[in-house]
């Protein structure tokens, strides 16, 4: 535990150069009982660090099934920020007097995408090539490409 609050609280600094606290803000997350938590976190904090944050505060099971959710009530949308997403950033994209919040809570789906790929790719709508030579079928294919395209970003 004590690692992941170092990691939350400090970013590391390249070539072993002397760790500056970055700037901070604060945020404030409601849980699915409408209870909130202000915290202060570092402006480039991501949403999985939030997760993370929270799931040691509330000692709750990590399943990577915890969600940062942004609720934008006037275009009645809810929605899910990614993983990678800044935090502060999507605050900042609400105006003053908006209503907008963030909640903390479960989303299952949350990586339906990568764990059953074949949901949401069915055989009539992916084309297989010639350079495929029958060597693949509609499974990996998809199996392939999803990697693929994962492990660039990483």
């Amino acid at each position: 535990m004590l690692c992941t609050q170092a990691y939350i609280s400090c970013r590391a600094c390249p070539k072993s150069q002397p760790c500056l606290p970055s700037s901070t803000g604060v945020i404030k997350v409601y849980s699915e009982d409408n209870t909130s938590r202000a915290v202060e976190v570092p402006s480039d904090i991501t949403a999985r660090d939030i997760c993370q944050l929270f799931i040691l505060k509330n000692h709750c099971i990590d399943d990577h099934s915890w969600t940062l959710f942004e609720q934008i009530p006037h275009l009645s949308i809810e929605r899910t920020i990614e993983d990678h997403e800044s935090v502060m950033e999507v605050q900042s994209g609400w105006g003053m007097d908006s209503h907008c919040c963030l909640y903390f809570r479960k989303n299952y789906a949350k990586y339906e995408f990568f764990k059953k790929p074949l949901d949401f790719f069915p055989e009539h709508m992916v084309s297989i090539s010639s350079e495929t030579n029958g060597i693949m079928n509609h499974s990996q294919l998809i199996q392939v490409s999803i990697f693929i395209s994962c492990c660039y970003y990483y």
